[in-house]
């Protein structure tokens, strides 16, 4: 009875190899990867963006005693797209973020 019981199991993990070559073989998968391996990368890139307007921040905010309402602006649109390439990324999301789509507009 344990045999039956352990084949059964192994049954309902069976992967219909047909369907996984065909899948293999569908471009969109790859152009899908490759898109989101790019986006990665550039992500690295971004990240120490932001820290550079923190700085220019920081020294607004020495010089004038408050922070840049362009930058601020600017950032809120840098974050939001930010979101939108890590929901990409993470397949939250199938909206390629910009450039295949519009810049998003900051969130307020």
């Amino acid at each position: 009875m344990a045999k039956e019981d352990q084949l059964g199991k192994t049954e309902n993990l069976s992967i219909d190899t047909a369907v996984l070559t065909e899948n293999i073989k569908e471009p969109s998968i790859w152009v899908n990867f490759f898109l989101k391996v790019v986006y990665l990368i550039f992500l690295n890139f971004i990240v120490p963006f932001l820290g550079f307007i923190t700085l220019l921040q920081l020294l607004f905010s020495i010089g004038s005693k408050k922070p840049n309402d362009n930058l601020i602006s600017f950032s809120k649109k840098v974050s939001s797209y930010i979101y939108q390439i890590i929901n990409f990324i993470t397949y939250s999301s199938d909206q390629r973020p910009w450039p295949f789509n519009s810049f998003p507009e900051s969130s307020d």
